[in-house]
Formats: C-alpha cells, sequence, structure tokens
C-alpha cells in the first residue's frame, strides 16, 4: 500500500469505527490523531526500519576534537561512521564500539562510540581524538520518527493497514469493546510481515552484493583483542 495522510487514514479509520468516511472534527479528531502517534511509536520500536535511516554530514571546523554532537533525532548508527580529509581517498571506516569496550583497544586504534539519551542528546566519540578541521564524517542513523501533527503529514509506516488497524483497537479498547482483540490481532499480523519483509529485504542485499554478511561481520572484529585490558 502507497503511503497516505493524517486525514486519508483518520477517513479509514471513521468508516470502521463510525460506518462513515466523514473525518471527524475537534476533541475526537486530536484523540484519533494520539491514537495514531502511539501506533507509528510502536512500529517505530519493532524494528531498524529502513524508513528511519537518515545521513548526516558533520564539517570538523576546530583544530582538533575528539567528540561530535549528533542530530536530535538520532536513535543509533546504522553503520560505521566515514570519515573524509584530504589524505582519506572514498572515506575511510571507523569501527563502532561499546564505550565499555574502550580498554580492548590500544590509543592508537580507530574506533568510536555514542554516548548520551534521547533527552540530552547524543554525542559521537572518536578516537584517536584528532579530527583536523577541514575533514568530514558522514553519519549514517537510525532517526526517532516525529509525531504527525497536521492533517496533510505523510505516514511513515510502509503498510498504513498496521496504523489502521492499531488506531482501531485502541479507541475499541477505551469503550470497552471487546472487538478490540481481534483487531489488534491483525494489526499485530501487519507488523509480523513488515518486519518479515525487512529482514528478506536486507538479507538479500547483504547476500547479492559485493560485502556478504559473513565479511561484514568479519570486519565489525577488527582490532579486536582476546584477554587484552
Amino acid at each position: 500500500m502507497s503511503a497516505i495522510t493524517v486525514d486519508s487514514c483518520q477517513s479509514k479509520i471513521a468508516a470502521l469505527v463510525d460506518q462513515s468516511t466523514t473525518v471527524p472534527t475537534g476533541d475526537e479528531y486530536s484523540l484519533r490523531l494520539s491514537y495514531i502517534n502511539r501506533a507509528i511509536n510502536e512500529w517505530e520500536h519493532a524494528f531498524d526500519w529502513e524508513a528511519t535511516k537518515k545521513y548526516h554530514w558533520i564539517n570538523v571546523t576546530g583544530v582538533s576534537c575528539a567528540s561530535l554532537s549528533l542530530p536530535g533525532d538520532f536513535k543509533k548508527l546504522a553503520g560505521f561512521p566515514l570519515y573524509y580529509s584530504g589524505g582519506v581517498s572514498g572515506g575511510e571506516e571507523w569501527e563502532e564500539i561499546k564505550s565499555e569496550e574502550e580498554k580492548l583497544y590500544v590509543s592508537t586504534d580507530k574506533y568510536c562510540y555514542t554516548l548520551g539519551n534521547r533527552n540530552e542528546g547524543h554525542t559521537l566519540v572518536w578516537n584517536p581524538g584528532t579530527l583536523a578541521s577541514g575533514a568530514s564524517l558522514r553519519i549514517c542513523y537510525y532517526s526517532y520518527v516525529t509525531a504527525l501533527a497536521s492533517p496533510a503529514d505523510t505516514i511513515l509506516v510502509p503498510d498504513p493497514e498496521f496504523v489502521i488497524n492499531r488506531s482501531i483497537a485502541y479507541i475499541l479498547e477505551s469503550r470497552s469493546d471487546a472487538r478490540f482483540q481481534e483487531t489488534e490481532a491483525k494489526a499485530r499480523e501487519n507488523l509480523l510481515q513488515m518486519v518479515d519483509s525487512e529482514q528478506t529485504a536486507k538479507f538479500n542485499s547483504l547476500a547479492g552484493g559485493p560485502d556478504s554478511n559473513v565479511q561484514t561481520n568479519e570486519r565489525r572484529f577488527w582490532g579486536f583483542r582476546i584477554g587484552k585490558n
């Protein structure tokens, strides 16, 4: 199914809940919009969706630095950051590690990790901390989804039927209507189908591209030292 707007979603919800395609107004519209956003949040946290992936360029302007602020909607890295400078052709990948793994590496190893949270913001820590002015980084990351507010806003979820069914389930549950369980089950099936499609697409991409999933896993552990402290 192609993307739909908030108003279109409200109309489809009304068709089942009210037996009318007339979009509600006032408090009822706002209430159902809150259910739509709640359904989208549920979808967002269920998987690392390609639809939420973004790229962000960071230009280094200081003499040297070891940490960089990340975008406000940053959730987590979706791949190794690429480092560009005068002496690096085509970009250089720097491995992402967990902050607690830092002692497994020596000071000259090239790696990065993220610190922070959604409330206070996230920071990318870079080692060695010698990012010179003029260098740049390309960050690929999974983002948090912005809440919908306008009737013309487009729903990001690949299968809007999940949002429709999940919102209807919220409405019926709030009315103590036992039919919410059936609609919730439909929404769960929509979600599982999206996860399955996403996993299949990612697997095919890894298997068919120049970097196999085996190579990707091997590259993930470059620099690992057993027993190093």
